[in-house]
């Protein structure tokens, strides 16, 4: 049976056994206005700049965690994108991230640490409700020192 909330992201339980944040993402890469391969923005779910964004950019709605030191796992939802933004994403076995991505600061106050997904390629693991990517990640300074 397929668990799935109205936001368009399956519960956190669905996927792994480790909570999570809710996040919207842009995909494209931040120096071609978002078009291409890519993440060129996350946010927390509450955000309300995808209502805004382009329609030419692909957008999507996940779940965030950071399993262990060094990683971040995103769950993507396949309700809450297009087609088309699957078969440019997800079509092969890997995710292409050419720059790093810093995370938003709202995304930043809700785990508490600076965080930016390094570039590389990343393998793609598809589920029943969705596609997760385990990337790595710079964490560099908790925000309560700030």
């Amino acid at each position: 049976m397929k668990i799935v909330r109205k936001t368009g992201r399956p519960p956190a339980d669905a996927w792994s056994f480790r909570t999570g944040v809710g996040v919207d993402v842009r995909f494209g890469m931040p120096k071609y206005h978002c078009r291409y391969h890519g993440i060129c923005r996350l946010d927390i779910d509450e955000s309300d700049w995808m209502r805004r964004s382009a329609a030419r950019c692909g957008t999507g709605k996940g779940w965030l965690m950071i399993p262990h030191a060094g990683f971040c796992l995103i769950c993507f939802s396949r309700d809450s994108m297009t087609e088309k933004t699957i078969q440019t994403h997800f079509d092969g076995s890997f995710f292409r991230l050419e720059n790093e991505i810093a995370f938003s600061d709202g995304l930043i106050h809700r785990i508490g640490y600076r965080v930016k997904l390094q570039a590389g390629n990343y393998r793609i693991l598809e589920k029943e409700q969705g596609y997760s990517v385990l990337f790595r990640i710079i964490s560099n300074l908790n925000t309560s020192t700030l």
